[in-house]
Order: C-alpha cells, then sequence, then structure tokens
C-alpha cells in the first residue's frame, strides 16, 4: 500500500497533482496526524474534504514511545523532518507493505534510505 504525505494530499486536493487519481490504492490509508495537518490548511469543500478523509482506513499509528524508539533507531535526529513526519515513518514501519510518497525532500530522503520512498513518475 502507499500512503501520502500531507504535501502530496494538498496538491491532489489543489488539482495540482493529478497522479493521484493513477494510483487508486495509493490514497486508501493514512494517519489522524495527515487529516488534522490538512484541516488547519485553507482548503476547498472543507466539510466534504474532511469527512472524506475521516473515512479512509488507517495505518497502525504510532504511539509517542514508537516514534521516539524511530527516532533513534535510525538516526532522525538532526535529519530536518518534523515530528508529524516522524510519527508517519514509524506509521509506515509498522504497518506490513506500507510505502510513503511526499514531496519533501527530506522526508523523500528518510524514506528512501528506510525503504519506504516511492518515485512517481
Amino acid at each position: 500500500m502507499i500512503t501520502l504525505d500531507t504535501s502530496v494530499w494538498i496538491d491532489h486536493l489543489n488539482n495540482v497533482n493529478e497522479q493521484v487519481s493513477e494510483y487508486p490504492d495509493a490514497s486508501e490509508v493514512l494517519i489522524p496526524h495527515v487529516i488534522g495537518e490538512i484541516a488547519l490548511g485553507t482548503i476547498r469543500d472543507r466539510r466534504r474534504v474532511l469527512d472524506s478523509l475521516n473515512g479512509l482506513s488507517q495505518l497502525i499509528v504510532a504511539n509517542t514511545e514508537e516514534v521516539m524508539t524511530t527516532i533513534e533507531r535510525h538516526g532522525l535526529a538532526g535529519s530536518g523532518i518534523g515530528f508529524v513526519d516522524a510519527n508517519l515513518i514509524a506509521s509506515c514501519l509498522l504497518t506490513q507493505d506500507c510505502l510513503l510518497w511526499t514531496r519533501d525532500r527530506r522526508l523523500a530522503a528518510v524514506a528512501d534510505r528506510l525503504g519506504l520512498g516511492v518515485r512517481m513518475h
């Protein structure tokens, strides 16, 4: 399965990223933190979009201890990613066959290093 980070969702919601439609299984799962980040922005059809996102399946969501363990075990300190991104990485690691699609260079570098990265054409 492929999960999208906030940057890819925002592009998709703004009709900038048509590739998401080409990969129907790419938008099936997410973590509530990504929904929260989207909710903090300005989006068209806000209620409909948030209801749709809340209806999607969720990855296994890493708890704080699991995120902290991931940060230490995989050397994420100083990598330039934030805590929500670290939670997304930890959640992908906890979920079998999960890959991460992001437009964030630093997050992509971490995902690639851990074998979670997705490169779309």
